[in-house]
């Protein structure tokens, strides 16, 4: 039970990483209103997180989910570019955004993290309920 715990807890811990660096969250509005709403990353982050765990999780072989959902994080760089091209025009600010700052490598850390997590959640929890199945299941 306490591994199921800790698989609950790693999306925690990765939203609160999120949190500081984002702002996922304006704790002083939370405190004084008392009320706690989502902002648009932390719904993205946790669309990647549900995304990710879906992939591992349909997969016979959890290595083939991992290694889809791994090329997710170049794809969603890749769009990044492709919209502030589309809205700014063509430009190399998005490189030195993503590559040229210490911030554009926090980024790519955080996407893979949060894709990590996902995937291997659904990896662990794929196998914890196969194997629940094959005690339960008298042969």
């Amino acid at each position: 039970h306490s591994f199921l715990a800790l698989l609950i807890l790693i999306p925690i811990y990765v939203i609160f990483i999120l949190d500081l660096y984002w702002n996922l969250f304006d704790i002083f509005t939370v405190v004084e209103t008392g009320s706690y709403y989502f902002t648009i990353p932390t719904c993205a982050i946790a669309i990647l997180f549900i995304v990710c765990f879906g992939l591992t999780y349909t997969e016979d072989i959890p290595q083939y989910g991992i290694k889809a959902s791994l090329w997710m994080v170049p794809l969603i760089i890749a769009l990044g570019f492709f919209f502030y091209t589309l809205m700014f025009g063509l430009s190399l600010e998005p490189f030195k955004f993503q590559f040229a700052n210490g911030k554009g490598y926090l980024n790519l850390v955080i996407l893979i993290l949060t894709v990590l997590s996902g995937s291997l959640s659904g990896m662990t929890i794929k196998k914890e309920i196969n194997k629940r199945k094959e005690i339960s299941s008298p042969r």
